[in-house]
């Protein structure tokens, strides 16, 4: 996400708002250029797969600047985290979202529901979206120290009154105790199962072998379907054995819990 709150510096100009894209003037190219399309394309999907698994969407607020010369990008401020949560709310519904509110409740904090597994289940959570915000944890949090009426779950660490959201990206050495001992203590996770060059021109697995035992509950991959790899003469891919896209969580999963409980059904 790259700030345009006047519009007048990244596609489409004349429109006002956050503009999503890799990095400014090397790599722009989206399915949707403003966060409020792809929004509205999530929520017509959702729509038309009402009884869909939770899905998280991982966002990145950047204001890197890659290239010397104009225009500058926008600063990330808090006033300019308020607007990303307006977006958000503009498209979805309440019933649509998975907020810090609808987890902490009546708890002092959210990591205090956190501790105490105030999660949805899977049956409460289909249909729903779950944000989560990539760094810029202060600037989310000022005004808002555990996440009271923000949309996004904010990448945390454990013993912060916000902390529901952990994100450790390597999965291997220790990080791999690291992520098992968050999931069991009920925090959610996400994690990388390669690196976007050099794991596919090696073709080897034992990250992604990793990630996959790790029990984080989000696997992140640049390598999602067959074929991607093949410009390193590989077949490196990340996928679910079976081909299903969630499986019961090897770490913390009832005894009961099958393949039947992720079907559209």
């Amino acid at each position: 996400m790259w700030a345009d709150p006047d519009g007048t510096r990244w596609r489409p100009l004349g429109t006002r708002g956050f503009k999503v894209f890799h990095l400014e003037q090397v790599d722009m190219d989206s399915v949707c250029d403003t966060f409020v399309e792809c929004l509205k394309q999530l929520k017509r999907w959702s729509d038309g797969h009402p009884r869909h698994l939770p899905i998280a969407v991982l966002i990145e607020a950047k204001d890197d600047v890659v290239v010397p010369t104009p225009p500058r990008p926008v600063p990330i401020t808090t006033p300019l985290l308020d607007e990303l949560d307006r977006e958000v709310r503009k498209v979805m519904k309440p019933r649509d979202l998975i907020t810090p509110d609808d987890v902490r409740r009546r708890h002092r904090t959210l990591e205090e529901a956190v501790l105490a597994r105030r999660w949805p289940t899977v049956h409460a959570a289909r249909g729903k979206f779950i944000f989560l915000l990539n760094g810029r944890h202060g600037t989310y949090l000022t005004g808002h120290p555990s996440l009271e009426g923000r949309v996004m779950f904010a990448s945390s660490t454990p013993g912060q009154p916000d902390a529901a959201f952990v994100k450790i990206d390597d999965p291997t050495e220790a990080n791999q105790a690291t992520i098992r001992r968050l999931v069991r203590r009920g925090y959610l996770v996400r994690t990388l199962a390669d690196e976007p060059v050099l794991t596919p021109q090696s073709g080897d697995v034992s990250r992604r072998t990793l990630a996959f035992t790790s029990g984080a509950h989000w696997i992140s991959t640049n390598y999602p379907v067959p074929g991607l790899a093949d410009r390193w003469e590989t077949s490196y891919v990340v996928a679910i054995p079976g081909g299903d896209i969630a499986r019961c969580n090897p770490l913390v999963a009832s005894p009961a819990c099958t393949g039947r409980h992720f079907s559209s059904d």
